[in-house]
């Protein structure tokens, strides 16, 4: 048993991991995901008209608003991924009223969505309806850890994707990679000031010589 659990990024997403009787995600439609999903913005708005967050919370300007704007990008990230241009105007900061994100970006992606009728192909076709696509899900395969114990490779080692394939780096080789990569950047600044320091040196030279010049031309 367990004494606690961590559970926030899960609940920005879907708020009623708790509920009595609530289903895994592995075990419902990609249909009746979306649906969730939607009642639960739907319900959110709801609340939100009748009991904005406070004026403020987020910036002097549409703070209030911005709040309501975070919690909808959690709950519909995969869909707004799939609809880049919804997500582009969520994102506007001209738009600040709950009336106008209901009708321009909830209502339209409902409809979208609702043109796949219950084709469950055209569903699973989706890449929304992939689990690693939700927004607790996202950064999974960004990094994977190694925990196998017949692995040869530490378990602090970690995968890095790139060109055409995966390269095990170990924490201590990433760190003595990024102490590398600082001592170069200090070098280079280094050589950069001291060539600044000579320019400057050589230009105060020529200024010195000209006005040297032009005493003597006067005596």
């Amino acid at each position: 048993n367990a004494d606690g659990i961590m559970s926030s990024e899960g609940l920005l997403e879907n708020p009623g991991i708790f509920l009595h009787g609530a289903q895994d995600d592995g075990d419902m439609t990609p249909r009746d995901i979306f649906d969730r999903q939607m009642k639960y913005v739907r319900d959110y708005l709801h609340y939100a008209t009748l009991y904005p967050p406070l004026p403020g919370s987020l910036g002097k300007k549409g703070g209030s608003f911005n709040v309501v704007r975070g919690h909808l990008f959690k709950m519909l990230y995969r869909y707004l991924e799939e609809h880049p241009d919804l997500r582009n105007e969520l994102g506007d900061s001209k738009m600040r009223r709950i009336l106008d994100v209901q009708e321009s970006v909830v209502d339209e992606l409902q409809k979208r969505y609702d043109e796949l009728g219950d084709d469950e192909e055209k569903w699973r076709s989706l890449k929304s309806s992939d689990l690693k696509s939700s927004w607790y899900r996202r950064h999974r395969d960004a990094i994977k850890l190694v925990h196998s114990r017949d692995s040869s490779v530490s378990s602090s080692n970690v995968f890095l994707g790139g060109g055409g394939g995966e390269q095990v780096i170990s924490v201590e080789e990433k760190k003595r990679l990024m102490k590398e990569r600082i001592q170069k950047m200090k070098k280079a600044r280094k050589k950069k000031e001291i060539r600044s320091s000579a320019e400057g040196d050589e230009d105060a030279g020529v200024t010195s010589s000209v006005g040297t010049k032009e005493k003597t031309a006067v005596i």
